[in-house]
């Protein structure tokens, strides 16, 4: 028997944008996805017996939430079913799973993730509470996200800190339309994607720069270039720019007094 880790999945269920999967999968014991891409595919075939796997929807919400923004939205990651990986058929589109009965769902907010398939990272703190929260029932911790810089300065909970952190934009700029000029190019912002393809969440600290930090700008993989100031907190409604490899869910910070 492997003793090797268990992964948490984390899925949508609709065909297209309103055609919702959800009552078929359970009926059925399955979860697949239409039409997937080559990268949607490779996540499909990593799925293992014995990983959990959860159906989702997301959205944003500004009215009747647990907790007291002042009027401001937030993101919401609707956990709808939960179950266990049973039998990977290994076509890339579809599993079988055994759905747990009686889960009635619940409302998780602050860290949610738009695509399709979200293989949940096992090494940040706010993928374990999230894990936790829908495989153990565990209640989330809501002071502790808006106690968090990005979510803190975001909602604007807590006095922002008094010092500025120095971060380094490790970034290919030649070649690169979007990075040559332009509203998104070096030195006016950055930005990234929100995961990795496979869910990761390596870009993590682009939630953790402050309006007033530093960066330095590495460019081409050969000096450092520039130095600029974070304009802002990170936009997660930014969408990667079409033609790039960064389409999709992204995070933007401007930037100012580049130089």
């Amino acid at each position: 028997m492997s003793n090797a880790p268990l992964n948490h999945w984390i899925v949508g269920s609709s065909f297209g944008r309103s055609d919702d999967q959800t009552t078929r999968f359970l009926a059925e014991g399955i979860w697949e996805i239409a039409n997937p891409s080559y990268e949607d595919q490779a996540l499909v075939k990593a799925m293992q017996p014995g990983d959990r796997i959860a159906i989702k929807s997301t959205f944003v919400q500004k009215h009747g939430l647990p907790f007291d923004l002042q009027g401001q939205s937030v993101s919401v990651l609707r956990i709808k079913a939960r179950g266990r990986i049973i039998q990977n058929p290994d076509n890339g589109a579809r599993v079988y799973v055994e759905w747990d009965q009686g889960y009635e769902g619940a409302d998780w907010y602050f860290y949610t993730y738009r695509s399709t398939i979200w293989q949940l990272p096992t090494g940040t703190e706010e993928a374990q509470r999230l894990i936790a929260f829908i495989f153990a029932d565990q209640p989330q911790d809501y002071e502790w996200f808006l106690a968090q810089p990005y979510w803190r300065d975001k909602y604007n909970t807590t006095e922002p800190p008094k010092t500025s952190s120095v971060w380094i934009e490790k970034t290919l700029v030649t070649g690169r339309a979007d990075r040559e000029a332009g509203d998104h190019a070096l030195g006016q912002a950055l930005w990234s994607p929100q995961a990795s393809k496979n869910g990761g969440d390596i870009y993590a600290n682009m939630r953790r720069v402050e309006p007033g930090d530093i960066v330095l700008h590495l460019t081409d993989n050969r000096g450092f270039t520039g130095i600029s100031r974070a304009a802002e907190r990170a936009d997660d409604t930014f969408e990667g720019l079409a033609g790039t490899e960064w389409e999709g869910p992204c995070y933007r910070i401007g930037l100012q007094d580049y130089v």
